[in-house]
């Protein structure tokens, strides 16, 4: 036997990558897309003619022909073969020859298939196999793609265990984005050696193995390493699967399962964030189950696709047939093709980091890809302003803002109808033009696509404001979906369609440069919209007023950025609270601390942006915060001592945050710095559905009060207190001689501590209620200054003692104790032991409408005004 097509395939490259099916070519193209896509390769033609160049001095010498197999190699010994000889100090490799070494092979020694029906070939298999095999590689594709987002959710989590900023813990996404890019570079060349299964199973299991060590990890580096390296073995599907389509799918068919398939690319992404927000929210779970959960998802995926895939790629399929008939007849000489291929690594390397950079570079390449890893990598910056939109603006639970995450699979399923209506369009252009691919009847989609596109950014940023109802940006991230999935699958249809034969190189250039655009825009988004806003952009602004009514207060455009001396650090304020003290130093006259600027606010969430000296108190820029100020927090941004500042949680919204400093600290003051609260006695919090009274109740509880009690303006009020925060009792002091009714309850004896807000107008009534020995501490005077009619005898005989105490006015070291108190609070938080209840939350643009509000007392909890 002297078999030609061996030398041949070497010697014709292009012949060899012809016969691939990855790209999803089919036996019909057209030889008029061939010669246009031969223009594009034409700076390879001086290495094909001294490939040849090369086989003719081989004949020279007296070897084969045209070629020979692994029984009859001829091949002159190259430089590099002469200079590896004398390194290893052995000879090069001698020049065989054999008898047959002039004759070609015979074609009836060659293994092919039986016919265009042959049921062995993978495009003839029964529906129910394509769609099983469709399904699974979807599976595993959507494994893959689940890991890209769902350690967004644990972002925060990451960034407070192991002490880095919220920017390098997002670094993570990154990674993984970057790793989806360059993995194609090595699966892709692999599959047209090994066939489709292998590379896609064995990297799979790789990737298998990378989530479970990021999920075990113990500092930021490791997390990064095994992001970026699960990532390159996970591309592995997503790289191959598209050839797999080929082998499986004539043209006509094929769209509507590549449509199918993609589905997959889209759902990963939307689902992961939900359920590793549900995850991240456990206390006894946390980041780490997201990637657990991951790993179990990816492994049993994987074990299904073990046992239920089986190899398309015809070339394989055929040596595997080859093998078993030589066994089964005794018929050595009988080979498959692909037995023949001599592949060397350069022609690999050239095929795909070489061809790539050309095609690439083709104007209808360029500009389709492009615009495909434009809407790409707004994709993933939109699953990343999603938190901020619903989570940080509009003040929803962690758990809850991550369903919006499901309108963009909603929309891509809508999108995904389209292009399978569209397929049917396409397959009446295709029979026109005489089982031709028409690659422009792929573009219809993308056109209404670009619209939906386009819409979706300005309806979504828009109406992200809590004044607006939450469909509109839900409607707007169905759009983003059903926009993005029209235009992206569309993209990749135009590129197999134009480029055929070559359209694997095609796509693995979209796919590096649409990775690699994706992985960018996640660390822009954060930044993107907290300094910017969620709409409009805005210059640096905080809330104005003179002393009067709430209506004077307005948004002043013109206030200098802050500037932090050594000590402090400058806070970008996502969130503010509203407090007593705030109407009251809007109405005047209030005594204002030395330190405290004429802007009003004390609580505030938001990010560090810079600092004022190399002191940063244990925070870095990006680190999410909430804290204590003496002035100045309605607005953008605040200068603020870090010794006033925590950590905020990473499941805590910023609208929860910054109803914790003033509060739960004055009132964490009252109880254990005024009081000297002692486990077993019992406490009266006046004014219960306040803010600081809903903290005082809690601390109360689990500081272990015998009964805890409390005032209150209306009966909801009244049962809000007692079945949502666990007081013994609460009287509603509007209906009731409230004194006397804790005399009743106590069986005369009084309450061993009260926290008075209302002043002069209770006084009589406190010293009434009051058991001996027994503590008042009188924290605002909003019933009024004077006390009329004190009975100052029960004082003496009672032992009382009352002591007045402000927080605000407090120095810096004082309310750093208190803020360290509070610190050790903050695992009973994320454990669900104490909450921070929201009443209502207003845009700061309302700030009228939310001093008047708190004001009238409507409120049961904490109102707060979010910045943007």
């Amino acid at each position: 036997m002297a078999p030609a097509a061996g030398i041949k395939a070497q010697l014709e490259p292009d012949k060899f990558e012809d016969r691939s099916l990855e790209d999803g070519s089919s036996s019909d193209s057209s030889s008029s897309h061939q010669d246009t896509i031969g223009a594009v390769l034409d700076g390879h033609r001086p290495c094909l003619q001294e490939t040849r160049s090369y086989a003719s001095r081989s004949r020279a010498h007296g070897g084969c022909e045209t070629g020979c197999t692994a029984a009859c190699l001829a091949r002159q010994p190259s430089r590099v073969d002469n200079i590896v000889s004398r390194i290893r100090s052995r000879p090069t490799a001698p020049v065989f020859h054999h008898p047959l070494a002039d004759k070609p092979t015979a074609v009836s020694v060659i293994v092919d298939f039986e016919g265009p029906d042959d049921p062995y070939r993978p495009i003839n298999w029964s529906t129910k196999t394509k769609v099983l095999t469709t399904l699974m590689y979807g599976l595993i594709t959507m494994s893959a793609t689940w890991a890209s987002s769902s350690y967004a959710a644990g972002t925060q989590q990451v960034a407070h265990e192991f002490h880095v900023s919220t920017p390098v813990a997002t670094l993570g996404t990154t990674l993984y984005l970057f790793g989806f890019g360059i993995g194609p570079l090595l699966w892709a060349p692999l599959s047209e050696v090994f066939g489709r299964r292998l590379p896609v199973m064995t990297p799979m299991f790789i990737a298998v193995c990378f989530s479970f060590a990021t999920a075990t990890a113990q500092n930021i580096q490791t997390i990064m390493l095994t992001r970026f390296w699960g990532a390159f073995f996970a591309s592995a599907p997503m790289t191959n699967t598209g050839g797999v389509l080929g082998d499986l799918f004539s043209a006509e068919w094929r769209g509507i399962a590549l449509a199918g398939y993609s589905m997959a690319i889209v759902c990963g992404p939307a689902l992961g964030p939900v359920v590793s927000t549900v995850l991240a929210q456990q206390p006894s779970l946390g980041w780490r189950w997201t990637e657990y959960l991951t790993g179990i998802i990816q492994a049993v995926v994987l074990l299904i696709g073990v046992i239920f895939i089986d190899e398309s790629y015809p070339p394989l399929l055929l040596a595997k047939k080859a093998e078993k008939l030589r066994h089964e007849t005794g018929n050595w000489a009988l080979h498959a093709r692909m037995e023949e291929w001599q592949i060397s690594v350069g022609q690999l390397a050239r095929k795909f980091l070489v061809r790539p950079i050309f095609i690439l570079a083709t104007p209808i390449c360029f500009s389709m890809t492009l615009y495909a890893s434009f809407v790409y990598g707004i994709l993933y910056m939109q699953l990343g302003a999603i938190p901020i939109i619903f989570q940080e603006v509009r003040g929803w639970h962690p758990i809850a803002a991550a369903l919006p995450f499901l309108s963009i699979m909603i929309g891509a399923s809508m999108g995904c109808a389209t292009n399978i209506y569209n397929q049917f369009r396409y397959n009446k252009a295709y029979y026109a033009a005489s089982n031709r691919p028409v690659p422009e009847m792929r573009l219809p989609p993308m056109i209404l696509g670009s619209f939906l596109f386009c819409g979706s950014q300005f309806l979504v940023g828009w109406t992200a404001q809590p004044a607006t109802t939450w469909v509109a940006p839900c409607i707007g991230l169905v759009m983003l979906g059903m926009g993005f999935f029209t235009i992206f699958q569309a993209a990749l249809n135009y590129l197999v369609d134009t480029f055929q034969a070559y359209a694997a190189s095609a796509i693995g250039a979209n796919t590096f440069l649409r990775s690699c655009v994706a992985g960018a825009l996640p660390l822009v988004v954060g930044p993107l919209y907290h300094n910017l806003g969620v709409g409009p952009g805005s210059s640096i602004t905080d809330i104005k007023g003179g002393k009067g009514d709430s209506d004077a207060l307005f948004i002043n455009e013109k206030t200098p950025l802050p500037q932090p001396p050594a000590g402090q650090a400058l806070v970008r304020i996502r969130a503010f609270g509203i407090n007593r003290m705030d109407i009251m130093q809007r109405k005047g006259p209030y005594p204002l601390p030395p330190q405290a600027p004429t802007t009003l606010g004390v609580e505030f969430s938001g990010a560090i942006a810079s600092f004022g000296s190399d002191e940063h108190g244990g925070f870095q820029v990006g680190d999410e915060v909430f804290g204590l100020a003496y002035g100045g927090a309605y607005a953008e941004y605040i200068a603020v001592s870090t010794r006033m500042l925590l950590h905020k949680p990473a499941s805590m919204p910023w609208t929860t945050s910054a109803g914790i400093p003033e509060t739960w600290i004055t009132a964490t003051q009252a109880l254990h710095q005024v009081l000297e609260f002692a486990k077993g006695k019992s406490i009266l919090w006046h004014a219960g559905a306040s803010g600081v009274s809903i903290a005082g109740i809690q601390l109360s509880r689990i500081a272990g009060a015998s009964a805890v009690y409390a005032t209150a303006g209306s009966d909801d009020k009244c049962e809000f207190v007692v079945k949502e925060l666990g007081a013994t009792a609460a009287i509603n002091y509007k209906t009731q001689d409230w004194a006397e009714a804790i005399l009743k309850h106590t069986d005369g004896k009084g309450v061993d501590y009260i926290v008075d807000f209302v002043g002069g107008s209770y006084l009589q009534q406190n010293i009434t209620a009051a058991a001996r020995d027994g503590r008042i501490v009188v924290l605002g005077i909003l019933g009024g200054a004077e006390a009329l009619k004190v009975d100052m005898s029960q004082i003496l005989f009672k032992r009382l003692r009352i002591e007045g105490s402000t927080l605000r006015s407090q120095e810096e070291q004082y309310q750093g104790l208190l803020r360290d108190k509070l610190a050790e609070y903050l695992t009973d938080f994320d454990s669900g032991k104490l909450r921070v209840y929201l009443d209502k939350v207003f845009p700061w643009q309302e700030i009228g409408a939310a001093h008047k509000h708190v004001e009238a007392s409507m409120n049961i909890g904490k109102v707060v005004c979010t910045v943007g």
